[in-house]
């Protein structure tokens, strides 16, 4: 009687088995969705890290043609960490409230137009303005 009650709870628990891994597509132990978001947030992060990366070295000497003293050029390069780390409080804050992918979508999109932004600077100070927004 053992045996049996045994076998009956072995295959339910197969049966189980077999139905999670049907509904949630498992891969390597991973469900499907999670490893494909993690995917995204990997390349997001790579062309936002590349694109910053592109400005950190053209921005200085861009402000240098423009007429802009080492002190301005520094004030350039430090002013993205201010910005960045003022907002940081209040936007966490706001996506707790309206929730993250709208304020990842709101510094994705400012991140874009301050690349976009660059091209069209004429003056030092835009340059700074940009930096702000970028840090944002």
């Amino acid at each position: 009687m053992e045996d049996l009650v045994q076998a009956v709870v072995l295959e339910a628990a197969e049966q189980v088995q077999d139905k999670q891994n049907k509904k949630f597509n498992y891969l390597g132990g991973l469900y499907y969705k999670k490893f494909e978001a993690i995917w995204l947030v990997y390349l997001f992060t790579a062309f936002f890290s590349f694109g910053y990366g592109v400005t950190i070295p053209v921005v200085p000497l861009y402000a240098k043609s423009l007429g802009a003293s080492y002190f301005i050029i520094g004030l350039i390069g430090t002013i993205y960490g201010f910005s960045y780390a003022l907002a940081a409080a209040p936007l966490g804050k706001l996506s707790d409230k309206i929730g993250r992918k709208k304020v990842l979508s709101l510094s994705a999109f400012l991140s874009i137009a301050s690349s976009l932004l660059y091209f069209i600077s004429k003056t030092v100070f835009q340059l700074l303005f940009i930096k702000v927004l970028d840090g944002i």
